[in-house]
């Protein structure tokens, strides 16, 4: 309780120091301390979505297991980093302690920079937000509250260490030199754990629908269908929801990992270094796949073999880096409000010194849609796009 009322005295006084900000701006902090101040920690009035709030990541409070539940729009993404980015500053610190604060203050950082980066208008983002003005006003909160208080905190932990360190001293120059990574560094390991997270989430939501609806036998196809109608390709294109994911590849090739990949709509070959561990072993992994049949007849069953494989990774590589595959059917009469129909629930991953080859049995809708989407999902642990073959329809 005690400490309860030296926040808010300590915002209060705080508060009184913005006499000279803007209006809009003064508003934003007014309700951002006021919040803060009120509710607590704990409290949902500075929660968004589902990572966005202080003890609140993927839907979870419990700080030793992340939820499971997806950013909602592209702020709520942007909090997602924050937070596995201080899971990098703790996994940092374990070593090297006196350097927690001054990597929290990074990941503070880099927050900042990004929703900054998002148009002030939530309208003009992807998805649009469905309550746009929770939305601008927490988009408010990151960049003006969040950046003016819990960045100069950070900082000013950072700059005080748990315990005196002499640049003089062999040892402490050592501990000072082993623990420090750049920005840009700091900012691949904390995507590294989203796109770890992201694979998770797709295999468990695959289980999921698997386990909804498997595949089944042979179905009775709609008396409506001719015997001569089908779906034909009309195509296949290598594409991602991120808009920014050209220039995110390059920024990963460019890093220390020396992150490349290319992806076909046969295959998803990558490799990268890793700077952190000992010689900094390179590991090179890939998976190709067969596509699917030219035209699909309703009711019919088709296979998707795809092979995981080392391409020369070395002897030092960890054993948790990947590459994943995985494969959907989707189905839609307008072309845009899409329903899976198929699924065999099943990801594959390549990983270092080891090969997988699996089959992949899909059948194509009883009903005739006008669309169908082969959805393939592929990456590695840095970025990943889609792979869309597309069918139409013809009676």
């Amino acid at each position: 309780m005690k400490q309860r009322y030296f926040l808010i005295a300590s915002l209060m006084l705080l508060a009184s120091a913005l006499a000279s900000l803007g209006q809009g701006r003064l508003s934003a902090y007014s309700k951002f301390l006021f919040d803060v101040a009120i509710a607590g920690e704990r409290g949902t009035t500075i929660r968004y979505g589902n990572w966005y709030g202080p003890g609140w990541w993927g839907g979870s409070e419990d700080p030793n297991r992340v939820g499971m539940l997806p950013p909602v729009d592209a702020l709520d993404k942007i909090a997602q980093k924050h937070d596995f980015g201080y899971l990098v500053a703790e996994e940092i610190g374990k070593k090297h302690p006196h350097l927690v604060a001054y990597y929290k203050a990074v990941a503070d950082a880099i927050a900042v920079r990004d929703a900054m980066a998002l148009p002030s208008n939530p309208a003009l983002w992807r998805p649009i937000p469905k309550d746009l003005t929770l939305a601008r006003r927490h988009h408010e909160r990151i960049a003006v509250g969040f950046r003016d208080f819990v960045k100069n905190w950070n900082a000013l932990l950072a700059a005080k260490p748990t315990r005196g360190l002499d640049p003089g001293d062999p040892e402490d120059l050592e501990m000072i030199l082993a623990g420090k990574v750049t920005e840009k560094e700091f900012e691949t390991r904390a995507l590294s754990h989203v796109a770890k997270w992201e694979a998770d989430f797709r295999r468990a939501t695959a289980d999921k629908v698997a386990k909804q609806k498997p595949v089944a036998g042979e179905k009775r196809v709609d008396p409506g269908v001719k015997p001569t109608s089908r779906w034909v390709a009309t195509g296949a294109s290598v594409w991602s929801e991120n808009p920014n994911i050209d220039q995110a590849i390059r920024e990963y090739a460019a890093s220390a990992s020396e992150a490349h990949g290319t992806i076909t709509p046969t295959s998803s070959l990558h490799s990268w270094i890793n700077p952190y561990r000992e010689g900094t072993p390179r590991t090179s992994l890939g998976i190709t796949w067969n596509a699917p049949p030219a035209s699909l007849k309703a009711g019919e069953l088709f296979v998707i073999t795809a092979v995981a494989s080392d391409r020369g990774s070395s002897a030092g590589a960890p054993e948790g880096d990947f590459v994943s595959f995985g494969v959907s059917l989707f189905a839609s009469h307008d072309g845009k409000s899409w329903e899976r129909v198929s699924s065999d629930g099943r990801e594959l991953y390549a990983y270092p010194h080891k090969s997988e080859t699996r089959t992949y049995r899909l059948r194509a809708p009883t009903t005739a849609y006008n669309h169908l989407l082969l959805d393939i999902v592929t990456g590695n642990i840095f970025w990943g796009k889609k792979v869309a073959y597309k069918f139409k329809w013809v009676p």
